[in-house]
Protein backbone atom coordinates (compact mmCIF):
# COMPACT_ATOMS: atom_id res chain seq x y z
CA UNK A 1 0.00 0.00 0.00
CA UNK A 2 2.88 1.96 0.49
CA UNK A 3 4.36 1.32 -2.29
CA UNK A 4 1.73 2.49 -4.33
CA UNK A 5 1.06 5.53 -2.25
CA UNK A 6 4.86 6.50 -3.73
CA UNK A 7 3.99 5.61 -7.12
CA UNK A 8 1.05 7.83 -7.11
CA UNK A 9 2.76 11.12 -5.35
CA UNK A 10 5.44 10.64 -8.34
CA UNK A 11 2.89 10.76 -11.08
CA UNK A 12 1.40 13.29 -9.32
CA UNK A 13 4.55 15.37 -8.92
CA UNK A 14 5.21 14.60 -12.78
CA UNK A 15 2.38 15.26 -14.26
CA UNK A 16 2.69 18.70 -12.57
CA UNK A 17 5.59 19.55 -13.78
CA UNK A 18 4.91 18.81 -16.94
CA UNK A 19 1.92 21.21 -17.53
CA UNK A 20 3.46 23.72 -15.73
CA UNK A 21 6.35 23.30 -18.08
CA UNK A 22 4.02 23.12 -21.33
CA UNK A 23 1.95 26.41 -19.93
CA UNK A 24 5.10 28.21 -19.50
CA UNK A 25 6.51 27.00 -22.87
CA UNK A 26 3.71 27.87 -24.19
CA UNK A 27 3.43 31.31 -22.92
CA UNK A 28 6.80 32.09 -23.74
CA UNK A 29 6.33 31.59 -27.53
CA UNK A 30 3.58 33.62 -27.71
CA UNK A 31 5.49 36.32 -26.52
CA UNK A 32 8.31 35.41 -28.61
CA UNK A 33 6.41 35.48 -31.33
CA UNK A 34 3.42 38.31 -30.83
CA UNK A 35 4.75 40.71 -33.13
CA UNK A 36 3.80 40.35 -36.75
CA UNK A 37 1.06 37.66 -35.76
CA UNK A 38 -2.38 37.55 -36.73
CA UNK A 39 -4.68 36.28 -34.29
CA UNK A 40 -8.84 35.75 -34.73
CA UNK A 41 -11.72 35.55 -32.49
CA UNK A 42 -15.55 35.04 -33.46
CA UNK A 43 -16.75 37.83 -30.94
CA UNK A 44 -17.58 40.89 -31.87
CA UNK A 45 -14.91 43.81 -31.00
CA UNK A 46 -15.71 47.62 -30.38
CA UNK A 47 -13.51 49.53 -27.92
CA UNK A 48 -15.70 48.89 -25.12
CA UNK A 49 -15.07 44.88 -25.38
CA UNK A 50 -11.52 46.33 -23.71
CA UNK A 51 -13.18 48.24 -20.98
CA UNK A 52 -16.36 45.83 -20.25
CA UNK A 53 -15.56 41.98 -20.95
CA UNK A 54 -13.05 40.29 -18.62
CA UNK A 55 -12.21 37.54 -20.42
CA UNK A 56 -11.16 37.70 -24.60
CA UNK A 57 -10.11 34.46 -26.38
CA UNK A 58 -8.06 34.63 -29.44
CA UNK A 59 -7.29 31.65 -32.49
CA UNK A 60 -3.67 31.88 -34.31
CA UNK A 61 -5.03 32.69 -38.07
CA UNK A 62 -3.57 29.85 -40.00
CA UNK A 63 -5.22 30.47 -43.54
CA UNK A 64 -5.69 33.37 -45.51
CA UNK A 65 -7.79 35.93 -44.75
CA UNK A 66 -9.72 35.36 -48.02
CA UNK A 67 -10.41 32.00 -46.76
CA UNK A 68 -12.56 32.51 -44.21
CA UNK A 69 -15.99 31.38 -44.23
CA UNK A 70 -17.53 32.90 -41.51
CA UNK A 71 -17.23 36.80 -40.29
CA UNK A 72 -14.24 37.18 -37.85
CA UNK A 73 -12.16 39.88 -36.13
CA UNK A 74 -8.87 40.11 -36.64
CA UNK A 75 -6.25 41.43 -34.20
CA UNK A 76 -2.78 41.84 -36.22
CA UNK A 77 0.00 42.91 -33.87
CA UNK A 78 2.71 44.70 -35.40
CA UNK A 79 4.48 48.01 -34.27
CA UNK A 80 0.93 48.99 -32.51
CA UNK A 81 -2.19 46.31 -32.20
CA UNK A 82 -4.72 46.78 -35.39
CA UNK A 83 -8.08 45.36 -34.67
CA UNK A 84 -10.10 44.99 -37.83
CA UNK A 85 -13.64 43.18 -39.05
CA UNK A 86 -13.47 41.00 -41.53
CA UNK A 87 -16.69 40.34 -43.55
CA UNK A 88 -16.42 36.94 -44.97
CA UNK A 89 -19.28 37.19 -47.54
CA UNK A 90 -18.38 40.66 -48.67
CA UNK A 91 -14.72 40.14 -48.50
CA UNK A 92 -14.16 43.50 -46.86
CA UNK A 93 -12.57 44.25 -44.08
CA UNK A 94 -12.71 47.43 -41.35
CA UNK A 95 -10.51 49.02 -38.74
CA UNK A 96 -12.03 49.01 -35.96
CA UNK A 97 -8.94 50.43 -33.84
CA UNK A 98 -5.16 51.02 -33.49
CA UNK A 99 -4.18 50.70 -29.88
CA UNK A 100 -0.84 50.40 -28.47
CA UNK A 101 -0.06 47.54 -26.62
CA UNK A 102 3.43 45.72 -25.07
CA UNK A 103 4.44 42.59 -23.56
CA UNK A 104 5.88 42.05 -19.98
CA UNK A 105 6.85 38.45 -21.01
CA UNK A 106 7.83 38.17 -16.85
CA UNK A 107 4.89 38.63 -15.55
CA UNK A 108 2.69 36.97 -18.30
CA UNK A 109 1.21 40.19 -19.11
CA UNK A 110 -0.34 41.78 -22.61
CA UNK A 111 -0.81 45.90 -21.96
CA UNK A 112 -3.19 47.12 -23.98
CA UNK A 113 -3.90 51.27 -24.05
CA UNK A 114 -7.23 52.25 -25.77
CA UNK A 115 -8.07 55.67 -26.71
CA UNK A 116 -4.71 57.42 -24.45
CA UNK A 117 -6.92 55.95 -21.18
CA UNK A 118 -5.02 53.49 -18.50
CA UNK A 119 -3.50 50.46 -19.69
CA UNK A 120 -5.22 47.29 -19.55
CA UNK A 121 -3.34 44.70 -18.37
CA UNK A 122 -4.46 40.78 -19.22
CA UNK A 123 -2.77 37.67 -18.34
CA UNK A 124 -2.10 35.44 -20.95
CA UNK A 125 -3.13 31.75 -21.10
CA UNK A 126 -2.14 29.79 -23.37
CA UNK A 127 -2.84 26.44 -24.60
CA UNK A 128 0.24 24.22 -25.57
CA UNK A 129 -0.31 23.74 -28.88
CA UNK A 130 -0.09 28.06 -29.39
CA UNK A 131 -2.96 27.96 -30.98
CA UNK A 132 -5.54 29.29 -28.08
CA UNK A 133 -5.04 32.52 -25.95
CA UNK A 134 -7.44 33.68 -23.39
CA UNK A 135 -6.36 36.97 -22.32
CA UNK A 136 -7.67 37.66 -18.93
CA UNK A 137 -8.25 41.38 -17.39
CA UNK A 138 -6.31 41.57 -14.10
CA UNK A 139 -8.06 43.20 -11.47
CA UNK A 140 -7.03 46.62 -10.79
CA UNK A 141 -5.78 47.42 -7.32
CA UNK A 142 -8.00 49.84 -5.51
CA UNK A 143 -6.38 53.10 -5.48
CA UNK A 144 -7.03 54.76 -2.57
CA UNK A 145 -8.03 58.54 -2.78
CA UNK A 146 -5.98 60.75 0.01
CA UNK A 147 -8.11 63.51 1.57
CA UNK A 148 -6.61 66.79 1.14
CA UNK A 149 -4.34 68.46 4.21
CA UNK A 150 -6.77 70.51 6.04
CA UNK A 151 -4.16 72.85 8.07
Amino acid sequence: MQKRQNTLKQLTTILFFLVTTTFCLGQSLFFDNVENSIWTTDSSCTESTFTENQEIGLTKQRITKDSNTADRVIWTFKDSLIVTYFDATLKDEKTIGKYAYKQDKDNGLLVITVDDKEPISYSVGIVSTGSFVLLTKKKEKNKKARKPNKG
